[in-house]
């Protein structure tokens, strides 16, 4: 019985997958430019990849592709949060998209990456 129901269900998810493939078409775009920097989401604007920063004092911020925030002092976690960013601000948000810290980010020459980003009186930069 048992070797029934994982045929089927084996069945059932190659069918699903099977008309997933045949039913979606890709279309190229030849006018995409990619951003090396920033990709733009639902919710704003987020990195491609990881920005590490650290302080002076020894505190560190990342921000994450998927717009997620963490922030550290002594290798400890203080802030876990989500960000939104925008030319010359930073926005950290609780669960409930409520801003807990608002701050200033400085971009370097190009764009395509951060200078240095100063919450709550901190200035963390690029490491």
């Amino acid at each position: 019985m048992k070797k029934n129901i994982v045929f089927i269900a084996t069945l059932f998810i190659g069918a699903m997958l099977l008309s997933s493939f045949t039913t979606n078409t890709v279309k190229r775009n030849d006018n995409f430019t990619p951003s090396f920097s920033v990709l733009y989401s639902q919710s704003g604007i987020v990195f491609r990849t990881t920005q590490k920063l650290k302080s002076r004092d020894g505190g560190e911020i990342y921000f994450y592709s998927s717009g997620k925030c963490e922030m550290y002092e002594n290798d400890r976690c203080v802030v876990r949060c989500t960000y939104d960013l925008g030319d010359k601000d930073v926005y950290l948000l609780d669960e409930g998209g409520n801003t807990i810290y608002k701050g200033s980010i400085s971009w370097n020459k190009s764009h395509s990456g951060i200078n240095s980003v100063t919450i709550a009186g901190t200035t963390y930069y690029k490491k």
